[in-house]
């Protein structure tokens, strides 16, 4: 399966692309820079998935507010940084919606902030949690009833 290529992804395999699959290689190419195919076929993978787990747009977009507001309160490595961050968001939104996370969210930005090694991960990190909410968003507003 060539990420590079513009090719068109069944229902099924995109459902199967989880984040363990492509963020195999990292968030970013081995020059540093973020992997493009975040912000396109993967963030249309992360969105099916988010679909299927019938994940409000609303939720997604707290997730995201609470991440961004607070990415810069914790310090340290890296990975802790953003395992601190992904859990103090949730723990927010939870007590904003007043229900458990949606298991869909928790499962995909928790195999999300595994993969975060270094500091540009987390900006490609972060990128890409924006870039699935704002397909998710389109997605929602067009999906069948």
């Amino acid at each position: 399966m060539t990420t590079n290529s513009m090719r068109e992804y069944t229902r099924d395999e995109l459902l199967a692309l989880t984040p363990a699959r492509y963020l195999s290689n990292g968030f970013v190419d081995s020059g540093g820079k973020p992997r493009p195919e975040l912000q396109t076929t993967y963030a249309t993978a992360a969105g099916t998935q988010l679909l299927a787990a019938e994940l409000s747009p609303q939720e997604l977009a707290f997730t995201y507010e609470a991440l961004r507001q607070s990415l810069p309160l914790h310090e340290g490595a890296p990975p802790q940084r953003i395992r601190a961050t992904v859990d103090e968001a949730l723990e927010t939104v939870r007590g904003l919606i007043g229900q458990p996370n949606n298991p869909g969210l928790t499962k995909w930005i928790n195999e999300c902030a595994a993969s975060v090694k270094g500091t540009s991960d987390i900006d490609a990190f972060m990128d890409h949690v924006l870039a699935v909410l704002r397909q998710y968003t389109v997605m929602v507003a067009f999906r069948k009833p």
